[in-house]
């Protein structure tokens, strides 16, 4: 937060939630989870406990959409919150980048693969091996060096 000047509030599927049920997004930036003027609006000072407890009610407000709970703290913030509550048994719509996140095909790693002689295709089914002498130090026998048998034994004496 301090390299760039500024400061941001993560947001997560139940802090934009939250940020929507309560009136503070529009319905079109909930779906593109975006929320303009937050980091504005929470001061960078106060930033870092305001994003843990709107991702703590997010969590909790996911878990129990309509619980009672949930319907007290939001009807204390919003007065209108019944207008953008979803009814008992349906679900709010998922926001749009969260959709197209999950349908996107691919591995992530091998998408952002470096480009150059580096980026070479990984043999399918082989990990490289560690170089020879970085394992446990070993006698000439064989038998590792310094490994204890287990914990002393419990003796009572008379």
């Amino acid at each position: 937060s301090t390299a760039l000047g500024g400061h941001g509030v993560p947001l997560d599927h139940g802090a934009i939630t939250v940020l929507y049920l309560t009136g503070m997004v529009s319905f079109e930036e909930y779906q593109q989870v975006n929320a303009p003027g937050l980091d504005r609006m929470v001061t960078k000072k106060i930033g870092r406990d305001f994003s843990s407890l709107l991702h703590q009610f997010g969590a909790d407000l996911l878990s129990s959409l309509h619980g009672v709970k949930s319907k007290k703290i939001l009807g204390e913030i919003s007065v209108d919150i019944k207008e953008r509550m979803p009814k008992r048994g349906e679900k709010l719509p998922e926001p749009l980048v969260a959709a197209l996140s999950a349908t996107s095909d691919g591995d992530v790693s091998e998408q952002h693969r470096p480009a150059g002689p580096q980026a070479a295709p990984r043999p399918a089914g082989k990990t490289p091996q560690p170089p020879p002498g970085s394992g446990p130090k070993r006698d000439a026998d064989g038998t590792p060096i310094g490994t204890r048998s287990g914990p002393k034994p419990f003796v009572v004496k008379p």
